[in-house]
This record gives C-alpha cells, sequence and structure tokens, in this order.
C-alpha cells in the first residue's frame, strides 16, 4: 500500500515538472530593446511551442497599426509576408509563412512613437493547428504578454474586386478570338 501511494505521489510530482518546464519554454518572447526605426520596432522570438510554419499578428488597439511590410528581418530563410490587411492608419492584420520550424526570431515594426501604449494578438499555426495565442501589451517601456488560448486559423482575404475585373479583362482577348474561329466556321 505504501509502495503504490508513494508511486502516485511521484508520478504527480513529475508530471507537474513537465507541465511547469514545458510551460516555461512555451511563449513567444521579445529579444533585445526596442528600437527606432522611423517609427519603431520590436524583434521577437518564437520557439518551444513545437514545430510552426505560420504566425499571424492582429492590432487589438485602436488608432494604432503596424508599418508596412508589419514583420521583417525574419531569422530563416523562406519566410514571407503572404497577407496583410490595411486599415486608415496602416496595417491591422498581417500573415507570414515559411517552411516549418521550432525557432524563429522577426521583427514586429509599429507606427507611432515607442513611448505610445499598445496592443496586438500574435498566433502561431503548424498546419491547421494552434501551438500558441497570445496577447502582447506595451505600456511604452515594458512588455505584458498573456496567453489567450486555441483559435481559428485564418484564412486569406477574397481577392478585391478589381483584381477580380482585371483577371476578367486578361480573358477578353481569349474570348473575342475564340468569337472570330466560330463566326470563321460558320462562314465557310
Amino acid at each position: 500500500m505504501r509502495t503504490s501511494r508513494r508511486l502516485a505521489i511521484g508520478l504527480a510530482a513529475l508530471a507537474l515538472m513537465l507541465v511547469v518546464a514545458n510551460s516555461a519554454l512555451a511563449a513567444i518572447a521579445p529579444v533585445g530593446d526596442a528600437h527606432e526605426i522611423g517609427s519603431w520596432a520590436q524583434r521577437f522570438e518564437e520557439s518551444g511551442v513545437g514545430a510552426f510554419d505560420l504566425i499571424e499578428v492582429t492590432f487589438v488597439s485602436a488608432g494604432v497599426a503596424f508599418e508596412a511590410p508589419g514583420l521583417a528581418n525574419f531569422s530563416s530563410a523562406g519566410w514571407s509576408i503572404i497577407s496583410s490587411e490595411p486599415t486608415s492608419s496602416g496595417l491591422g492584420y498581417v500573415l507570414a509563412q515559411g517552411p516549418g520550424l521550432s525557432s524563429l526570431q522577426f521583427d514586429v515594426l509599429f507606427l507611432g512613437n515607442v513611448t505610445d501604449p499598445l496592443t496586438f494578438d500574435f498566433h502561431a499555426w503548424n498546419g491547421l493547428t494552434s501551438v500558441e495565442a497570445a496577447r502582447l501589451s506595451w505600456d511604452g517601456g515594458t512588455w505584458t504578454i498573456t496567453t489567450t488560448g486555441d483559435c481559428v486559423r485564418p484564412i486569406p482575404p477574397v481577392p478585391e474586386p478589381t483584381t477580380m475585373i482585371a483577371g476578367a479583362l486578361l480573358l477578353l482577348p481569349f474570348g473575342v478570338s475564340t468569337l472570330r474561329i466560330l463566326r470563321k466556321k460558320r462562314a465557310a
């Protein structure tokens, strides 16, 4: 009886240590100090959450935005912006994708002054699985990072109507030449 009790306590302690150790590793974290680049930027590192192939940042603060392109200086080749959503004051949403990896550093670019407070959401994805969701708040001097839980994978926005019109106009010469061929066949 004592042996099984000791075994149960030992297993519970081991499980607790694993949870604490993994939660300490699984987080986005700022790297170094914020730096001014016209507006300003902060370098971040995503690591300890396992493999991921997509990151997303979305502004929560009103009237504040990301400076284009929003994310830059990826530490691994093959990462790039695949979608962004402009607002009246800059970019409000940025999606970047690259080869799956377990550690990546990148700069987040902000409009405005480094002393202005702001809040944005960060998500990391591996395929369709959320591996991290966090809310990052800057008070003008320090970051507060809070884990927010899982969320729905972003779907890149539908192209603007002008893009679809341009695509249709590209098909216009093909349609005209088809009509000419059909008329020649009828005439013959």
